[in-house]
């Protein structure tokens, strides 16, 4: 939604600098441009404004993304050298630039547009999903350049744009070619193999007689993946020592990574004398197997998320001193 709505902003504003140049501002299309002002500044300034816990895009600057995010709008998958990657990526810019420097409403709507992605890039972690922004925006702004006339510049009077163009469709649907094998080979991983190993871990928990347990868990934004698979479970996260059916990421709490050891001090500390406790790690436990008993493992062959494989163990935690 916060992309979305810098998205939009350009275009409220293309729009009313046409209804200037043609000289017709009204009443009715002044309270249209000032209400759908209002709705995307609204939206903006509200995700702008992060909740003071949270560390999500906080202190990101990472200005490298916008070349791959560019890049990868096109060609989404592995096998290009990174220098490679960074000159197709300004090839197809540049040729986009060229195509509408007639047309300066749809390079301004281009301009504007790319730079509230970039934005969104380096400062505040853009992935896959946003990535194919771009693409978007790049069909948008040639579909609306066909509704705009060529403005005679003197200064680009050698530039063709229609040949231009011509040539970015081309280089557009070649790529779009190849990645329908991308596309089709990410299927079928997606049919044969795993995306995660939580739905392995959460049918195995429902068919098991652990209805009065608590579980506690370590990765807990990795296990929280399980809950939309246990719509009636609640996860004890040992980074806050709560419990919750969501994870939202707070400052401070993976600064430092819970070894073994402080996993068991905080679970005898916070559960002493349970009888009923499990333990649900995303990483095995290879010591304290007198307190670790392993109940389950993930045997699913994970293709997207090898993050989320995990391991459940029954808590013993009668024994009278535990390692601080």
């Amino acid at each position: 939604m916060y992309t979305v709505s810098l998205l939009e902003a350009p275009l409220i504003f293309i729009y009313f600098l046409e209804i200037l140049a043609d000289k017709k501002l009204d009443r009715i299309k002044l309270s249209a441009i000032s209400l759908m002002s209002a709705t995307v500044l609204g939206l903006v300034l509200l995700f702008l404004k992060e909740p003071e816990k949270t560390y999500w895009g906080t202190n990101y600057f990472r200005p490298f993304n916008s070349i791959t995010a560019f890049n990868k709008m096109l060609l989404p998958f592995q096998g290009f050298e990174r220098e490679a990657q960074i000159c197709f990526a300004l090839a197809i810019v540049s040729i986009v630039l060229l195509s509408f420097l007639k047309k300066p409403y749809v390079l301004l709507c281009f301009l504007l547009s790319g730079s509230a992605l970039t934005y969104v890039f380096i400062f505040k972690k853009g992935q896959l999903r946003h990535q194919g922004l771009v693409l978007i925006l790049i069909l948008f702004t040639l579909w609306i350049s066909s509704y705009y006339k060529e403005k005679d510049f003197r200064l680009f009077t050698g530039i063709n744009s229609p040949s231009i163009q011509r040539a970015l469709i081309i280089i557009i649907n070649f790529c779009l070619f190849v990645s329908i094998g991308v596309a089709a080979r990410v299927h079928y991983q997606e049919y044969k193999f795993a995306f995660s190993g939580a739905k392995e871990a959460a049918e195995f928990i429902r068919a098991g007689d652990f209805s009065d347990y608590v579980i506690a868990s370590y990765k807990s934004p990795s296990a929280s993946a399980l809950l939309p698979f246990l719509p009636d479970r609640r996860f004890w996260y040992l980074e806050r020592k709560e419990f919750g059916t969501f994870f939202i990421f707070r400052k401070g709490e993976f600064t430092r990574p819970l070894n073994n050891q402080k996993i068991l001090h905080l679970l005898g500390e916070n559960f002493s004398g349970c009888e009923k406790l499990l333990f649900l790690s995303t990483n095995p436990i290879e010591i304290n197997k007198e307190h670790f008993r392993l109940l389950f493992s993930t045997k699913a062959r994970i293709f997207y998320h090898p993050e989320e494989k995990f391991f459940l163990y029954r808590m013993i935690l009668q024994q009278p001193d535990i390692p601080s």
